[in-house]
């Protein structure tokens, strides 16, 4: 993946889903909510890449550990969003809450001018100079020296396509992977989702009573939570930490 879109996907990215989230603040309605915010889930789908670069410097005895390390970024952002919401979505409304959960992504994209750029998307584009500078920076910053020698580039290979993926060889675990993260995925926002509903219900979950106090609660329109309510929500969000 690296070889091919290099640390600029991840800025671009960034960018992609700040400009949308800035742009979703001040939507007339609902459906172009919607849509905004269909538009800047393209810059989450960007998020993958930040793995398979933190990855590539990371060397092979550390590389699961860190790797679930970095998912703890994950759940504090999730706590976070909760704490902008008590601190900024109560008093002031949802609009000044979209711009803030924003404006984190415009400090990472400017973060990443000093990160180096992919060794590995540097030689597969023929940038062997730069791919030494950047090799040299990592080793300076860790007070390592490189080893000896040239670096050499790997023999080209003719890239794959997206219909490899359904080869007989790699068809079944295709196949299987894409159930395992339909299902984690509608599983995981589902129990998020309805956090909020049991909220609404007065936390009451058992037969007939979370299903009459939904519809008796929703029916004028959405409640407001409260106070109480962002902190349930940030206690329940700490589940999410590995």
């Amino acid at each position: 993946m690296l070889p091919r879109f290099s640390l600029q996907a991840l800025i671009l990215s960034a960018l992609w889903a700040l400009y949308y989230g800035l742009f979703s603040s001040i939507t007339p309605g609902y459906i172009w909510l919607l849509i905004l915010r269909g538009l800047l889930g393209f810059g989450v789908g960007g998020v993958p890449q930040a793995i398979t670069y933190y990855s590539e410097f990371l060397p092979s005895k550390s590389r699961g550990k860190c790797l679930v390390l970095i998912e703890v970024a994950w759940a504090l952002g999730a706590m976070f969003e909760v704490i902008l919401a008590i601190v900024i979505l109560l008093p002031f409304g949802w609009r000044w809450w979209l711009v803030a959960s924003a404006l984190p992504l415009f400090v990472f994209a400017l973060m990443c001018i000093w990160l180096p750029e992919s060794p590995r998307y540097d030689m597969a584009a023929g940038f062997r100079a730069r791919a030494q500078r950047s090799l040299e920076r990592v080793a300076k910053s860790n007070g390592k020296s490189l080893p000896k020698g040239n670096l050499k580039e790997e023999p080209k290979l003719p890239r794959g396509s997206f219909l490899d993926l359904l080869i007989p060889s790699y068809r079944r675990t295709t196949i299987l992977l894409w159930v395992i993260w339909f299902v984690g995925a509608f599983s995981y926002y589902g129990v998020v989702l309805m956090s909020t509903q049991l909220i609404a219900a007065g936390s009451t979950c058992s037969g007939n009573a979370f299903v009459e106090a939904v519809s008796s609660t929703c029916v004028a329109g959405c409640k407001t939570l409260t106070l109480d309510d962002y902190i349930e929500l940030l206690w329940t969000s700490t589940a999410e930490l590995p």
